[in-house]
């Protein structure tokens, strides 16, 4: 497969990725999605992590959004509006499909990851639903210096929007329980 060519974004605008779901054995499949923060505040969670080594890439597949047409109640995704803290529908709701069937998806290409990163997706990742993450090394194009330097200079404000900020430390090992008892420790 092709690599992804990412689209260049405004100012002011960050992309949001959503982690399709899928069983850990199976491909990373993502959608990557536009925001321009002048009009919207959207709900995402911020992941943290160690890069790690790029000496082994993965590779996440990128998918084309899949909207179905259904309309009706409920059914409409939501969206803090910029005006106000509420969180508001609009005005024509189309329900987001939760789960996505692979040949139903358009492939866009691949992004190369870290192993790190590639395995935190993997633990991430519902079974059955999605979830919109911003992590750095995929949704900023990080082959555009201008880009990156701008998105850079938001990620005070876009760790600080995020409905949480989700710290990867890596897979549970042995000394696990000792770490996080010490930073229980160290906390308290």
């Amino acid at each position: 497969m092709a690599d992804y060519e990412y689209t260049p974004i405004e100012d002011n605008t960050i992309r949001i990725l959503t982690l399709l779901p899928g069983q850990p054995s199976h491909d990373i499949r993502i959608q990557l999605k536009t925001i321009d923060l002048n009009v919207l505040t959207p709900e995402y969670e911020a992941l943290s992590y160690a890069w790690g080594s790029s000496a082994k890439p993965n590779k996440v597949v990128v998918v084309a959004p899949f909207i179905s047409s259904y309309r009706g109640q409920n059914s409409s995704p939501r969206i803090k509006s910029r005006s106000s803290d509420e969180i508001k529908k609009p005005s024509n709701p189309v329900r987001r499909v939760e789960f996505l069937d692979k040949a139903t998806n358009t492939v866009l290409g691949d992004l190369a990851v870290t192993e790190n990163l590639a395995t935190a997706l993997r633990h991430l990742r519902w079974t059955a639903k999605t979830r919109d993450l911003w992590i750095d090394a995929i949704c900023i194009n990080q082959q555009n210096f201008a880009e990156r330097g701008a998105q850079v200079a938001m990620m005070g404000s876009i760790y600080a929007n995020a409905s949480q900020v989700l710290v990867w430390l890596g897979p549970e090992n042995i000394d696990s329980a000792l770490a996080v008892e010490t930073l229980s420790s160290i906390a308290s």
